[in-house]
């Protein structure tokens, strides 16, 4: 039967109208309310509201705030609930959560509510309170999953229900649903404290996947791919920069793919008679802010003045030709190559192509299935890789995986091609016994 209830906001338990209707048992409501409220008609509700339901009978499941994480060092996890506000955390035995770590300060941090809505002010902390990787500067809306570190003590917030509120005396429920709620975020936050222990540690592994001469079949680069070989974390590139993302970490792990590769790039197989090129990735931020990146290109080229490089940016990176190309003279100036990659259909970046002239074009795999299509596609393609090619680029195809895709790239015009039907990602080590 059809369910309706009132969105409330402001302090815990606290009403203003608005009406969302829905249809199914009660015992899923709770997952409506913490998972997807924020999609009721009623508009988007602040930065850090508390919410409470409001059933047809009268009743109402509340939620409050609460940190998730370690209070005591060594010590398991456990919810520690943000009540009453004002809240603060430190050291001292005043605080309302007390933690044990030299680096947080007597009165670090406190928590408030203003508006309904939950804040977050550092009480000038010798080593800082930071919310998803940045440093408060001054007081700061919090929102469900906000990622809090008191200097180096890690908690994430978290909305929850309070226990009892619901009228209906189905306990079990509520408690079952708030375990698992628990579970689920305890479980990311395992995750956090695990990616920023690799990015100290530095143990990041980077695979290399084979780039091919088309005409000759002869492996002349490889492409660096970062990985993560962790249990708790995961394999994938995108799941695993989404984690960073959210942790402004992203950058980070960027760095230290790239540096890792670098380290491991002397260990590659040579083959006669040109050893091979090394592609190694960056981000859209690290192009307009270069000056690590470049640091870290001078420090390899230093050391191994021989080996051939080039740097690969996204498409997207290309804002500014200016810009492009001043990055390009200083690549030069370094003697480290520049590839364009993820080249899309979207032929309007030819402009710049003729203005920064990068040495490749990697072009994304959606061109595979083209170069294979019929007369029309295939001719578009082909005259886009011919006109690249006449300024003096090398064309390189991604994500080619059978023997026909290969043959019909080689006819299309494109010089190299790479994807699992000449190898997949591999350990310097596999490379090696190879």
């Amino acid at each position: 039967d059809p369910i309706a209830g009132s969105l409330s906001r402001g302090g815990v338990g606290t009403k203003v109208s608005g009406v969302l209707s829905v249809t199914g048992s009660p015992s899923w409501l709770p997952f409506l309310v913490v998972l997807g409220v924020e999609t009721a008609r009623s508009g988007s509700p602040a930065i850090g509201t508390n919410y409470s339901f409001s059933r047809l009978d009268g009743g109402q499941l509340l939620i409050e705030w609460n940190l998730l994480g370690q209070t005591e060092e060594h010590g398991p996890d456990s919810r520690t609930s943000l009540r009453p506000l004002p809240f603060v955390v430190g050291r001292a035995p005043s605080a309302q959560l007390r933690l044990w770590s030299t680096r947080v300060s007597s009165q670090h941090a406190t928590f408030f509510e203003r508006d309904g809505a939950l804040f977050l002010q550092d009480l000038g902390s010798t080593n800082g309170t930071f919310v998803n990787g940045q440093r408060l500067a001054e007081e700061r809306g919090l929102a469900d999953g906000d990622i809090v570190h008191f200097a180096d003590v890690e908690f994430r917030i978290a909305a929850m229900f309070i226990p009892g509120s619901d009228p209906t005396g189905d306990d079990l429920a509520t408690s079952r649903i708030e375990r698992t709620q628990v579970g689920i975020i305890l479980e990311g936050i395992r995750r956090t404290r695990d990616l920023v222990a690799l990015l100290e540690s530095g143990s990041v592994s980077v695979d290399f996947q084979p780039v091919v001469d088309l005409a000759s079949g002869a492996v002349v680069a490889f492409e660096a791919l970062g990985r993560v070989r962790h249990p708790g974390l995961p394999v994938g590139a995108s799941e695993l920069f989404a984690l960073a993302q959210r942790l402004n970490l992203v950058r980070r792990l960027s760095e230290a793919f790239r540096k890792r590769a670098l380290l491991e790039a002397p260990r590659l197989p040579a083959s006669a008679p040109a050893r091979p090129k090394l592609f190694v990735n960056t981000l859209p931020a690290e192009v307009r802010d270069c000056g690590e990146l470049l640091d870290d290109l001078s420090v390899f080229r230093r050391s191994c003045p021989d080996m051939p490089l080039v740097l690969e940016i996204h498409e997207s990176a290309v804002t500014d030709v200016g810009e492009l190309g001043d990055l390009r003279r200083r690549l030069q100036s370094i003697d480290v190559g520049l590839a364009f990659d993820d080249f899309g259909k979207g032929a309007a970046r030819l402009r710049e192509l003729c203005e920064a002239e990068p040495d490749y074009v990697k072009f994304d795999r959606t061109f595979v299935s083209d170069v294979s299509a019929g007369a029309k596609r295939g001719e578009m393609t082909r005259a886009l890789v011919k006109m690249i090619a006449d300024l003096g680029i090398v064309t390189l195809l991604e994500g080619v995986e059978t023997e026909d895709e290969a043959r019909s790239c080689r006819e299309a015009g494109f010089d190299l091609g790479q994807g699992y039907f000449f190898g997949r990602p591999s350990p310097v080590e596999d490379l090696r016994k190879d």
